[in-house]
């Protein structure tokens, strides 16, 4: 049997990352072949060996579902999935013969609300094509519930996981208490994933302790994050590192996680920081409820409580002896193998 994963380009958003996990995890139980509609880069960091990459770079829309039925028909016991609107709109145009899947990453009213007119449109045409898919992926409760009432089929339900092994050289059990208390944030640099809201709050834990914040990230609101640090006077405790490739050397050192996005899929990044055993922040919506286990995860719905949350998450991250795996193991690697073999191998 062969995998083909379609993915609009390679560039690490979260949802490609997703798709180079499904490849990883995969590749030692089927030939597995990733097809980048856009183009190609450095992944090597991130795709090992056994993989077959294939970039649709220089062909024209139709020319690229051209390419990829052929490279399925030709072949024997061929899945197709696809993660993303471009991805999807490949997947169902291609032989009615080829089993295919759709990988429903977020809340895709919330993910596409950048368009401010066509977005919901947008959204609600991408979950009306799940009809055309044979099975339809998604990560949480609440993405399953949207999928089920837009296309009137009932999604399968994985949840979202990370490259373990790939983290594993990034983790540092020791706790250096010595430092101040170090928050990161990892993300785009967009309204939806509430920066500003971070940074304000931020403000108010400095006027209790002195800490320091990582924004790791790139977006339209660079500058005006910029210019908003300037005004506070903090600039001397938050480092803007823009787009970092592989940001877990930072990321293993922090003490507190903190992503307060108005909506997320399951965020990988904070699977990623769980696993190295940093306690995390998030917003109260879709699916970070299913996330929180134990002390580990704190919800907020206000964000006046912002600044007193990070502080007890500091105290707390700082109390403890060592870091440990955080990972609730629905999440896990070894449990998510078995459902995608069983989703494939059906």
């Amino acid at each position: 049997m062969e995998l083909v994963i379609i993915v609009p380009s390679l560039d690490l958003t979260g949802p490609v990352k997703g798709a180079f996990a499904i490849c990883n995890l995969m590749k030692n139980h089927m030939k597995v072949t990733l097809i980048s509609l856009k183009g190609k880069k450095n992944i090597s960091s991130l795709l090992i060996d056994k993989i077959n990459i294939i970039s649709l770079r220089e062909k024209n829309f139709i020319r690229k579902i051209f390419f990829i039925n052929r490279y399925c028909t030709r072949k024997k016991n061929v899945k197709a999935l696809s993660i993303c609107l471009s991805a999807d709109i490949v997947n169902i145009f291609l032989n009615p013969k080829i089993i295919k899947f759709s990988s429903i990453r977020g809340n895709l009213f919330m993910n596409y609300s950048e368009y401010p007119i066509a977005g919901n449109l947008i959204a609600l045409f991408h979950y009306l094509i799940q009809t055309f898919f044979d099975y339809s992926i998604v990560m949480n409760r609440k993405m399953y519930n949207q999928v089920k009432m837009f296309s009137r089929k009932k999604p399968t339900l994985i949840y979202n996981f990370i490259d373990e092994s790939h983290l594993d050289k990034f983790f540092k059990p020791k706790i250096i208490k010595s430092q101040r208390a170090t928050f990161i944030f990892i993300g785009r640099l967009i309204e939806r994933k509430g920066i500003m809201e971070l940074i304000d709050a931020f403000s108010k834990v400095l006027s209790v302790k002195n800490a320091y914040l990582h924004i790791l990230g790139d977006g339209p609101l660079r500058t005006p994050i910029k210019k908003a640090i300037s005004k506070m006077g903090i600039e001397s405790n938050i480092s803007m590192h823009g787009f970092i490739d592989s940001p877990y050397e930072i990321l293993s050192n922090a003490d507190v996680f903190v992503l307060p996005s108005y909506s997320e899929g399951t965020p990988r990044s904070c699977l990623e920081a769980l696993y190295l055993g940093i306690p995390s922040i998030l917003r109260d919506v879709d699916g970070n409820k299913e996330l929180k286990c134990g002390e580990n995860i704190s919800l907020f719905d206000d964000d006046s409580k912002l600044p007193d949350l990070m502080l007890q998450k500091a105290s707390q991250s700082r109390s403890r002896e060592f870091r440990k795996n955080l990972l609730p193991n629905k999440f896990s690697r070894e449990n998510n193998l078995a459902l995608y073999l069983k989703l494939f191998k059906n």
